[in-house]
């Protein structure tokens, strides 16, 4: 008998659980001039169990899609740091990136929609740069892999389908690792064969 998460329910199966990380390699070093900023940028969302992640908001999808924008507009802006999320098993409330656009003026940045960005002067040194390009392919691959597989459904389960989400950016000693998990239904098989 498994009784979670059935609210003391008996129950015949439950979904299964894929927890995977994804190291990301520092892909250099990055020095900042003497005119060079770096940003700041926060981002709240709503802690939620990873299994219902409708009932929070994915403080990490913000920031990835502040990134995306942040790129068109400068493309190249370099990542020194990324993070957000406690653990595999939970919708990360918060996230925050720190980025620089080069020698690009204070005035000329423009933040996008409602994000909160604290600007501060970058502090003399070398910094890891994040390959944030990589990081955000890693994700559009999850989200092509897993949206065709939320189309199966069992009315037993809440929510129905299989739910998946980006729970964890976090430095390591060789860059950023990236955590995500999945929670198929009964007999769709591990989803991540289909990387495979």
């Amino acid at each position: 008998l498994v009784g979670e998460p059935s609210e003391m329910a008996l129950v015949t199966r439950h979904k299964g659980l894929a927890v995977t990380q994804v190291l990301l390699k520092s892909r250099g070093l990055h020095r900042p001039t003497s005119s060079e900023w770096v940003y700041e940028a926060t981002f709240q969302g709503k802690a939620a169990h990873s299994s219902t992640p409708a009932l929070g908001v994915n403080a990490l999808q913000e920031s990835w899609e502040f990134l995306r924008a942040i790129s068109k507009q400068h493309p190249k802006v370099a990542v020194l740091g990324w993070e957000g999320g406690t653990g595999h098993n939970v919708i990360p409330s918060s996230a925050t990136i720190r980025f620089s656009l080069g020698a690009t003026p204070k005035a000329a940045f423009r933040s996008t929609g409602q994000r909160k960005v604290k600007v501060q002067r970058l502090e003399p040194g070398w910094y890891p740069t994040l390959p944030w390009a990589q990081a955000l392919w890693c994700i559009d691959t999850l989200q092509d892999l897993f949206t065709p597989l939320q189309k199966a459904q069992d009315r037993i389960f809440q929510p129905s389908h299989l739910t998946w989400n980006v729970t964890w950016l976090s430095p390591t000693k060789e860059g950023w690792c990236l955590t995500f998990d999945a929670r198929p239904l009964p007999g769709a098989g591990h989803p991540l064969k289909r990387m495979i």
